[in-house]
Protein backbone atom coordinates (compact mmCIF):
# COMPACT_ATOMS: atom_id res chain seq x y z
CA UNK A 1 0.00 0.00 0.00
CA UNK A 2 2.77 2.43 0.89
CA UNK A 3 4.66 1.64 -2.31
CA UNK A 4 1.57 2.18 -4.45
CA UNK A 5 0.88 5.43 -2.60
CA UNK A 6 4.41 6.64 -3.32
CA UNK A 7 3.84 5.84 -6.99
CA UNK A 8 0.55 7.76 -6.80
CA UNK A 9 -1.42 4.64 -7.74
CA UNK A 10 -4.05 5.56 -5.16
CA UNK A 11 -6.67 3.05 -6.25
CA UNK A 12 -4.20 0.21 -5.81
CA UNK A 13 -2.99 1.75 -2.54
CA UNK A 14 -6.50 1.86 -1.13
CA UNK A 15 -7.17 -1.76 -2.04
CA UNK A 16 -3.87 -2.79 -0.46
CA UNK A 17 -4.59 -0.87 2.75
CA UNK A 18 -8.03 -2.46 3.05
CA UNK A 19 -6.50 -5.89 2.49
CA UNK A 20 -3.89 -5.19 5.17
CA UNK A 21 -6.62 -4.07 7.56
CA UNK A 22 -8.62 -7.23 6.83
CA UNK A 23 -5.58 -9.38 7.63
CA UNK A 24 -4.77 -7.66 10.90
CA UNK A 25 -8.48 -7.59 11.80
CA UNK A 26 -8.55 -11.38 11.57
CA UNK A 27 -5.64 -11.48 13.99
CA UNK A 28 -7.40 -8.97 16.25
CA UNK A 29 -10.53 -11.12 16.32
CA UNK A 30 -8.48 -14.09 17.51
CA UNK A 31 -5.86 -12.37 19.67
CA UNK A 32 -7.59 -9.25 20.94
CA UNK A 33 -5.46 -9.13 24.12
CA UNK A 34 -2.10 -9.21 22.33
CA UNK A 35 -0.62 -5.71 22.39
CA UNK A 36 1.28 -5.84 19.09
CA UNK A 37 -1.92 -6.86 17.29
CA UNK A 38 -3.71 -3.85 18.77
CA UNK A 39 -0.84 -1.57 17.81
CA UNK A 40 -0.66 -2.94 14.26
CA UNK A 41 -4.38 -2.49 13.69
CA UNK A 42 -4.27 1.05 15.03
CA UNK A 43 -1.24 1.93 12.89
CA UNK A 44 -2.69 0.46 9.68
CA UNK A 45 -6.02 2.21 10.12
CA UNK A 46 -4.24 5.51 10.77
CA UNK A 47 -2.11 5.13 7.64
CA UNK A 48 -5.22 4.45 5.57
CA UNK A 49 -6.99 7.49 7.03
CA UNK A 50 -3.96 9.69 6.33
CA UNK A 51 -3.98 8.65 2.68
CA UNK A 52 -7.69 9.36 2.36
CA UNK A 53 -7.32 12.78 3.96
CA UNK A 54 -4.43 13.58 1.62
CA UNK A 55 -6.72 12.77 -1.31
CA UNK A 56 -9.48 15.09 -0.06
CA UNK A 57 -11.62 12.22 1.24
CA UNK A 58 -11.52 13.09 4.91
CA UNK A 59 -15.21 12.35 5.48
CA UNK A 60 -14.81 8.79 4.24
CA UNK A 61 -11.75 8.31 6.41
CA UNK A 62 -13.60 9.52 9.50
CA UNK A 63 -16.59 7.30 8.72
CA UNK A 64 -14.31 4.28 8.35
CA UNK A 65 -12.47 5.10 11.55
CA UNK A 66 -15.70 5.41 13.55
CA UNK A 67 -16.74 2.00 12.25
CA UNK A 68 -13.46 0.47 13.43
CA UNK A 69 -13.85 2.04 16.90
CA UNK A 70 -17.35 0.58 17.13
CA UNK A 71 -16.11 -2.83 15.98
CA UNK A 72 -13.26 -2.90 18.52
CA UNK A 73 -14.56 -0.89 21.50
CA UNK A 74 -11.98 -2.42 23.86
CA UNK A 75 -8.96 -1.25 21.83
CA UNK A 76 -7.67 1.76 23.79
CA UNK A 77 -5.25 2.61 20.97
CA UNK A 78 -8.13 3.26 18.57
CA UNK A 79 -9.89 5.40 21.17
CA UNK A 80 -6.74 7.50 21.65
CA UNK A 81 -6.50 8.13 17.92
CA UNK A 82 -10.21 8.84 17.70
CA UNK A 83 -10.08 11.30 20.60
CA UNK A 84 -7.12 13.16 19.11
CA UNK A 85 -8.83 13.25 15.70
CA UNK A 86 -11.95 14.80 17.25
CA UNK A 87 -9.92 17.32 19.28
CA UNK A 88 -8.23 18.59 16.13
CA UNK A 89 -11.55 18.88 14.31
CA UNK A 90 -13.92 21.80 13.87
CA UNK A 91 -16.09 21.31 16.98
CA UNK A 92 -14.02 19.40 19.53
CA UNK A 93 -16.20 19.99 22.60
CA UNK A 94 -19.35 18.69 20.93
CA UNK A 95 -17.52 15.76 19.34
CA UNK A 96 -15.66 14.73 22.47
CA UNK A 97 -18.77 15.13 24.63
CA UNK A 98 -20.65 12.77 22.31
CA UNK A 99 -17.78 10.30 22.47
CA UNK A 100 -17.79 10.49 26.28
CA UNK A 101 -21.49 9.72 26.28
CA UNK A 102 -20.88 6.70 24.04
CA UNK A 103 -17.71 5.52 25.82
CA UNK A 104 -17.79 6.92 29.39
CA UNK A 105 -15.12 4.50 30.58
CA UNK A 106 -12.47 5.65 28.08
CA UNK A 107 -9.88 8.06 29.49
CA UNK A 108 -8.74 9.35 26.09
CA UNK A 109 -11.91 11.37 25.47
CA UNK A 110 -11.79 13.08 28.87
CA UNK A 111 -8.07 13.85 28.56
CA UNK A 112 -8.44 15.28 25.07
CA UNK A 113 -11.39 17.42 26.11
CA UNK A 114 -9.30 18.54 29.09
CA UNK A 115 -6.49 19.47 26.69
CA UNK A 116 -8.86 21.47 24.52
CA UNK A 117 -10.21 23.33 27.56
CA UNK A 118 -6.63 24.04 28.69
CA UNK A 119 -5.69 25.35 25.25
CA UNK A 120 -8.62 27.80 25.45
CA UNK A 121 -7.85 28.82 29.05
CA UNK A 122 -10.85 27.13 30.66
CA UNK A 123 -8.83 25.83 33.61
CA UNK A 124 -11.73 24.74 35.79
CA UNK A 125 -13.31 22.56 33.08
CA UNK A 126 -9.91 21.20 32.10
CA UNK A 127 -9.11 20.26 35.69
CA UNK A 128 -12.44 18.50 36.09
CA UNK A 129 -12.01 16.46 32.90
CA UNK A 130 -8.39 15.62 33.66
CA UNK A 131 -9.32 14.33 37.10
CA UNK A 132 -11.93 12.00 35.60
CA UNK A 133 -9.67 10.84 32.78
CA UNK A 134 -6.80 10.26 35.18
CA UNK A 135 -8.99 8.12 37.43
CA UNK A 136 -9.97 5.93 34.48
CA UNK A 137 -6.39 5.19 33.42
CA UNK A 138 -4.27 2.32 34.65
CA UNK A 139 -0.67 3.33 34.00
CA UNK A 140 -0.30 7.10 33.89
CA UNK A 141 3.12 8.54 33.11
CA UNK A 142 4.98 11.10 35.20
CA UNK A 143 4.07 13.68 32.57
CA UNK A 144 0.37 12.96 33.07
CA UNK A 145 0.80 13.38 36.83
CA UNK A 146 2.53 16.71 36.14
CA UNK A 147 -0.31 17.95 33.93
CA UNK A 148 -2.92 16.89 36.47
CA UNK A 149 -1.03 18.68 39.26
CA UNK A 150 -0.60 21.82 37.16
CA UNK A 151 -4.31 21.95 36.32
CA UNK A 152 -5.15 21.48 40.00
CA UNK A 153 -3.15 24.64 40.75
CA UNK A 154 -4.90 26.50 37.94
CA UNK A 155 -8.26 25.57 39.45
CA UNK A 156 -7.03 26.56 42.93
CA UNK A 157 -7.35 22.96 44.12
CA UNK A 158 -4.38 22.76 46.49
CA UNK A 159 -5.52 19.48 47.98
CA UNK A 160 -5.65 17.94 44.51
CA UNK A 161 -2.20 19.32 43.73
CA UNK A 162 -0.72 17.73 46.85
CA UNK A 163 -2.46 14.44 46.07
CA UNK A 164 -0.92 14.24 42.59
CA UNK A 165 2.51 15.11 44.02
CA UNK A 166 2.22 12.30 46.56
CA UNK A 167 1.09 9.90 43.83
CA UNK A 168 3.94 10.68 41.43
CA UNK A 169 6.57 10.22 44.12
CA UNK A 170 5.03 7.00 45.36
CA UNK A 171 4.88 5.57 41.84
CA UNK A 172 8.28 6.55 40.46
CA UNK A 173 10.68 6.83 43.42
CA UNK A 174 11.49 3.12 43.41
CA UNK A 175 11.00 2.48 39.71
CA UNK A 176 13.70 1.98 37.09
CA UNK A 177 12.53 4.76 34.82
CA UNK A 178 14.48 6.97 32.38
CA UNK A 179 15.88 10.30 33.48
CA UNK A 180 13.03 12.25 31.91
CA UNK A 181 10.57 10.54 34.23
CA UNK A 182 12.73 11.37 37.25
CA UNK A 183 12.80 15.02 36.21
CA UNK A 184 9.03 15.21 35.54
CA UNK A 185 8.26 13.64 38.92
CA UNK A 186 10.45 16.13 40.79
CA UNK A 187 9.30 19.11 38.70
CA UNK A 188 5.68 18.29 39.51
CA UNK A 189 6.47 18.88 43.19
CA UNK A 190 8.31 22.14 42.41
CA UNK A 191 5.36 23.86 40.76
CA UNK A 192 4.13 25.46 43.99
CA UNK A 193 5.08 25.65 47.68
CA UNK A 194 4.05 23.07 50.28
CA UNK A 195 3.63 20.32 47.69
CA UNK A 196 4.73 17.50 49.99
CA UNK A 197 5.56 17.01 53.66
CA UNK A 198 8.98 15.52 52.86
CA UNK A 199 10.95 16.83 49.89
CA UNK A 200 13.75 14.29 50.11
CA UNK A 201 12.17 11.79 47.65
CA UNK A 202 11.66 14.57 45.07
CA UNK A 203 15.26 15.74 45.57
CA UNK A 204 16.45 12.17 45.06
CA UNK A 205 14.60 11.94 41.75
CA UNK A 206 15.94 15.31 40.62
CA UNK A 207 19.49 14.26 41.46
CA UNK A 208 19.04 11.08 39.43
CA UNK A 209 18.07 13.08 36.36
CA UNK A 210 21.08 15.41 36.75
CA UNK A 211 23.33 12.42 37.35
CA UNK A 212 22.31 10.99 33.99
CA UNK A 213 22.84 14.30 32.12
CA UNK A 214 24.95 16.69 34.21
CA UNK A 215 24.87 19.55 31.69
CA UNK A 216 21.14 19.42 30.91
CA UNK A 217 19.63 22.85 31.67
CA UNK A 218 16.15 21.46 32.29
CA UNK A 219 17.37 18.87 34.79
CA UNK A 220 19.67 21.33 36.59
CA UNK A 221 16.84 23.84 36.85
CA UNK A 222 14.52 21.16 38.20
CA UNK A 223 17.01 20.21 40.91
CA UNK A 224 17.50 23.85 41.86
CA UNK A 225 13.75 24.41 41.98
CA UNK A 226 13.01 21.46 44.26
CA UNK A 227 15.91 22.42 46.55
CA UNK A 228 14.41 25.89 46.85
CA UNK A 229 11.02 24.40 47.73
CA UNK A 230 12.75 22.35 50.42
CA UNK A 231 14.25 25.51 51.93
CA UNK A 232 17.81 24.59 51.00
CA UNK A 233 18.52 27.97 49.47
CA UNK A 234 22.31 27.93 49.19
CA UNK A 235 22.22 24.58 47.38
CA UNK A 236 19.35 25.80 45.22
CA UNK A 237 21.28 28.92 44.23
CA UNK A 238 24.28 26.86 43.11
CA UNK A 239 22.19 24.52 40.95
CA UNK A 240 20.09 27.29 39.41
CA UNK A 241 23.22 29.24 38.46
CA UNK A 242 24.60 26.08 36.85
CA UNK A 243 21.36 25.79 34.90
CA UNK A 244 21.79 29.29 33.49
CA UNK A 245 25.38 28.53 32.55
CA UNK A 246 24.27 25.38 30.70
CA UNK A 247 22.74 27.48 27.91
CA UNK A 248 19.27 27.67 26.39
CA UNK A 249 17.14 24.57 25.86
CA UNK A 250 13.92 24.07 23.91
CA UNK A 251 12.69 21.74 26.65
CA UNK A 252 12.45 24.45 29.28
CA UNK A 253 12.31 28.21 29.71
CA UNK A 254 15.11 30.27 31.20
CA UNK A 255 12.37 32.37 32.80
CA UNK A 256 11.61 29.41 35.08
CA UNK A 257 15.20 29.50 36.30
CA UNK A 258 15.14 33.27 36.81
CA UNK A 259 11.86 33.08 38.76
CA UNK A 260 13.31 30.44 41.07
CA UNK A 261 16.53 32.44 41.38
CA UNK A 262 14.48 35.53 42.25
CA UNK A 263 12.64 33.67 45.01
CA UNK A 264 15.85 32.02 46.24
CA UNK A 265 17.69 35.34 46.48
CA UNK A 266 14.65 36.81 48.24
CA UNK A 267 14.76 34.07 50.86
CA UNK A 268 18.50 34.67 51.30
CA UNK A 269 17.84 38.36 51.91
CA UNK A 270 19.46 39.59 48.67
CA UNK A 271 16.80 42.05 47.57
CA UNK A 272 18.71 43.61 44.67
CA UNK A 273 19.61 40.24 43.14
CA UNK A 274 16.04 39.04 43.62
CA UNK A 275 14.66 42.04 41.75
CA UNK A 276 17.20 41.64 38.95
CA UNK A 277 16.23 38.03 38.36
CA UNK A 278 12.53 38.88 38.56
CA UNK A 279 12.97 41.55 35.88
CA UNK A 280 14.89 39.12 33.66
CA UNK A 281 12.27 36.42 34.18
CA UNK A 282 9.43 38.78 33.27
CA UNK A 283 11.22 39.97 30.15
CA UNK A 284 11.70 36.41 28.87
CA UNK A 285 8.19 35.38 29.95
CA UNK A 286 6.53 38.26 28.13
CA UNK A 287 8.36 37.33 24.94
CA UNK A 288 7.33 33.69 25.26
CA UNK A 289 3.71 34.46 26.09
CA UNK A 290 3.50 36.70 23.03
CA UNK A 291 4.43 33.73 20.84
CA UNK A 292 1.50 31.59 22.07
CA UNK A 293 3.32 28.77 23.85
CA UNK A 294 1.83 25.39 24.76
CA UNK A 295 -0.83 25.67 27.45
CA UNK A 296 1.30 24.04 30.15
CA UNK A 297 4.21 26.44 29.60
CA UNK A 298 1.84 29.42 29.56
CA UNK A 299 0.24 28.31 32.80
CA UNK A 300 3.57 27.57 34.50
CA UNK A 301 4.92 30.99 33.53
CA UNK A 302 1.82 32.70 34.92
CA UNK A 303 1.89 30.76 38.19
CA UNK A 304 5.59 31.33 38.83
CA UNK A 305 5.36 34.99 37.90
CA UNK A 306 2.46 35.55 40.28
CA UNK A 307 4.27 33.80 43.13
CA UNK A 308 7.59 35.56 42.60
CA UNK A 309 6.01 39.00 42.27
CA UNK A 310 3.90 38.47 45.38
CA UNK A 311 7.10 37.85 47.37
CA UNK A 312 9.42 40.43 45.89
CA UNK A 313 7.12 43.32 44.96
CA UNK A 314 5.20 43.23 48.24
CA UNK A 315 6.55 46.08 50.35
CA UNK A 316 5.54 44.18 53.50
CA UNK A 317 7.18 40.94 52.36
CA UNK A 318 9.95 39.78 54.61
CA UNK A 319 12.92 37.68 53.45
CA UNK A 320 13.16 34.28 55.07
CA UNK A 321 16.80 33.81 55.97
CA UNK A 322 17.71 30.43 57.45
Amino acid sequence: AQLEEQRENFGNAERAYLKAIDIVSEAADQYSKVQWVRDELSLTVRQYMTMLEGRGRKAKGEEYFRAMVEKYPDFEELHRQNARRIRLGNDPVTGLSAAIEAYPEREAYFLNRATHHAETGNWSASHEDYDVGFSLGEDQSAREHYRAALLSLAADDRRGFKTYCDKVLEKFLSSDEPSGTNFASAWTCALAPSAVDDYEPAITLARRSVGSKPSNQQYLGGLGAILMRAGRYDEALAQLEKALEAGESDNTSSSYIHYFLAMTEHHLGNAEAAQTHLNQANEVAESELASTPAWNRKLTLELLRKEAESQIDDPNGEPHVD
